[in-house]
């Protein structure tokens, strides 16, 4: 355990001779404060939702939409053009890209209005009359007074 608080104490005075003391400890601040670590799990998450949503891509509606518009028998991502000898171009491959960019932001769109936004809304507040104006003097008053502690005109409920 000695070594490696020694290890540590070498490592960080190493670098902070290297950028300086102050913006090595500027830059613990930042990278060891909740934000980036947060931020770090909010990624991980991000990336590991893609791969859920590419699933749900390629293995649900990309076979539907391949059955659809294959006219070959083979997949239509496969299809390429080749305008002189040795230049391929894969048409079909650049098309799914942008398919699975659609496929994704309409599933996306559908999770977020659908499912996240009533989580996050807030429900109407029921407003309460607690006042109500004295007819003569135009004074606010609480709504059960009788009478205006004003001008001490009666009010009529």
């Amino acid at each position: 355990m000695k070594k490696i608080h020694h290890i540590k104490n070498e490592l960080e005075q190493e670098i902070s001779g290297l950028i300086g003391k102050n913006e090595y400890d500027e830059f613990k601040k930042f990278a060891f404060k909740g934000q980036m670590i947060q931020m770090s799990i909010a990624f991980m998450l991000g990336v590991a939702f893609n791969n859920v949503i590419k699933g749900i891509t390629q293995n649900i509606m990309m076979p539907i939409i391949n059955f659809a518009l294959s006219h070959t028998g083979k997949s239509w991502r496969v299809f390429s053009w080749e305008p002189v000898e040795g230049l391929v171009i894969e048409l079909g491959q650049f098309c799914a890209v942008f398919v699975d960019f659609f496929l994704m932001s309409i599933i996306l769109y559908i999770i977020y209005r659908k499912l996240l936004t009533p989580l996050w809304e807030e429900k109407p507040k029921i407003k309460c009359i607690e006042t109500k104006k004295c007819l003569h003097c135009q004074n606010i008053i609480h709504w059960q007074c009788s009478r205006c502690p004003q001008c001490t005109t009666w009010i009529e409920t």
